[in-house]
């Protein structure tokens, strides 16, 4: 049985009103009739929104915490599920705070995003791997769940009701010493300047977090002791502080 990352005052429902009409009534009671642990992605993004949502805050907020345990168990997933449980948490966060769990929903989107950024694993494409995936490239770095960190900085920023989490994350990144927090901070500069799909977001409190040159050029410094030298990608850092460093030089 799937243990639910928090409690909430609500049971599990025997009906879905499909507020807006815009589900199949089968889907409905196939998501009804589905046990608790398992329950994926789709069901989850359904129930909660923000696209086509199953149910009323009421009908479906037995499903949160249950939504972040799943997300927090699958990597592969998050990306996928992310904007629901953000907008869920930021929609309905009055009713959240009446329930008195909105705290408890922070502080879950808050382990997810510690929870991405435990460990810095930089995947690695080289020439042949990048003609295997059909990419005209000689080859081809990402860091694993960049994709559902960007987004979820994007979606905190973007539904506004916790936007403090997102601006809070980036500067504790900022200024940690630890060493994986700080290549994490590197990459969400890099990502950034190399305008990715999933780059921190373009509002100003987020933009002003990667200002400070000085404190970049610190980090930097950290990193080439610290975590460069394990790095198993041959391109990676190379690549990543070619672009960082004529930033801090601009």
């Amino acid at each position: 049985m799937i243990s639910p990352l928090f409690r909430v005052p609500y049971s599990r429902p025997k009906t879905l009103s499909d507020p807006h009409h815009d589900n199949f009534r089968y889907a409905l009671k196939e998501s009804l009739n589905t046990p608790d642990e398992s329950l994926n992605f789709s069901q989850f993004r359904n129930l909660l929104g923000p696209y086509l949502p199953a149910g009323t805050y009421e009908e479906t907020c037995y499903f949160l915490p249950l939504a972040f345990t799943y997300i927090l168990a699958h990597d592969e997933d998050a990306l996928e599920l992310v904007t629901s449980i953000v907008w869920y948490c930021s929609e309905y966060a009055e009713k959240l705070r009446t329930d008195k769990i909105l705290e408890y929903a922070k502080q879950g989107i808050q382990t997810c995003l510690e929870h991405w950024t435990k460990q810095f694993e930089v995947v690695h494409f080289d020439a042949e791997g990048c003609r295997a995936k059909g990419w005209g490239l000689d080859h081809f770095d990402y860091v694993r769940n960049i994709e559902p960190i960007g987004q979820a900085l994007d979606d905190l920023m973007r539904f506004h009701a916790h936007s403090d989490l997102a601006v809070s994350f980036v500067g504790e990144l900022r200024q940690s010493s630890d060493s994986v927090k700080q290549a994490w901070f590197l990459e969400l500069l890099r990502s950034k300047l190399s305008a990715d799909p999933y780059c921190p977001p373009n509002y100003p409190e987020i933009v002003q977090l990667f200002e400070d040159k000085k404190r970049i050029r610190t980090v930097v410094n950290s990193v080439k002791d610290t975590v460069v030298p394990f790095e198993k990608s041959p391109t990676y850092w190379s690549d990543s502080l070619v672009i960082i460093e004529t930033y801090c030089e601009g």
